[in-house]
């Protein structure tokens, strides 16, 4: 600033002058959370069928927000019983978590469900999304959940899907083999291929090179994980090839610039992306002679 503008003033003031042209750029945090009630009761107005809910504090303040729009609930019966579940850290002023569930549809594109913007990462959290979830997509054995390995996660949604399967991403696990036992790039490459073999002869082959060449994972799995929540030859329902939270994850890293926006500003933009999808796919719908998916 002094060598520009031959004004000198203190790093307070310039932060200050900052945060002031954020605000006037991007709306101020505060008055976003105040607007907050009456943005997600227009959204029901304006979109009926769709579903909102907020829970604050015993001081009146922010706690968890539910949101999932009509067309995405409606179009959930059309996908593959295969729910990805991810949360990714809100990078603004009173940071926070974002939570989302999708699934996938026959042409493998990734399929928003519901999304909730929490205070924290925690087993309650997790437990009041899936409770929020199971108001729209009912507990059944046929359903699949695939998540990472973290309790919070396990535990909230073991509480609420009683009846579900739940399934870890083989890619997480990979990362934990790769923290845990010293194995080479070959040993992951080859839990990999076990995970994905759909038999169980072929199964057994891969292990058991697996076992020989790098005991140490072999011996980390068997401590730590049931086969059947990572093998898709073991698994007891229809998890497809959808082995990763990748779907999740990609979705969230679309809103990676939103999420350093307020709140209002993160929903309009979580509206404005769904709205685009749903928009390129009608029109492909349209132009399309033959059936969807198997189900249409």
């Amino acid at each position: 600033m002094m060598q520009n503008k031959t004004v000198e003033i203190s790093y307070f003031k310039a932060w200050k002058g900052k945060q002031l042209a954020i605000n006037q750029l991007r709306g101020d945090p505060v008055k976003s959370f105040k607007l907050h009630p009456a943005y997600l009761y227009m959204i029901e107005q304006v979109n009926p069928g769709s579903t909102t809910h907020l829970k604050v504090n015993e001081d009146g303040s922010f706690k968890y927000m539910f949101l999932a729009y009509r067309a995405c609930i409606a179009g959930f019966r059309y996908m593959r019983k295969v729910i990805s579940v991810d949360g990714t850290y809100l990078t603004g002023k009173y940071k926070g978590v974002l939570l989302i569930a999708t699934a996938q549809d026959g042409n493998h594109h990734q399929y928003p469900i519901a999304w909730a913007v929490v205070d924290s990462e925690c087993e309650e959290s997790w437990t009041w999304f899936f409770e929020k979830l199971h108001e729209l997509i009912s507990d059944d054995v046929e359903l699949l959940f695939i998540s990472d390995r973290h309790k919070r996660i396990i535990n909230g949604l073991a509480s609420v899907y009683k009846q579900a399967r739940h399934g870890h991403c083989i890619w997480h696990l990979g990362q934990n083999i790769k923290l845990g036992p010293k194995s080479k790039v070959g040993g992951i490459a080859l839990f990999m291929q076990a995970a994905k073999a759909y038999k169980q002869v072929e199964f057994g082959e891969l292990y058991e090179k697996m076992k020989n060449s790098y005991p140490g994972i072999t011996k980390y799995l068997e401590a730590s994980i049931d086969r059947e929540k990572w093998a898709i030859a073991y698994f007891p329902g229809s998890r497809y090839n959808i082995m990763t939270t990748n779907g999740s994850e990609s979705i969230n890293a679309k809103l990676v610039f939103a999420r350093e926006l307020t709140m209002i500003a993160l929903l309009d933009a979580i509206q404005s992306l769904i709205s685009s999808w749903f928009n390129n796919h009608r029109k492909a719908a349209v132009a399309s002679t033959r059936h969807l998916t198997p189900w249409a």
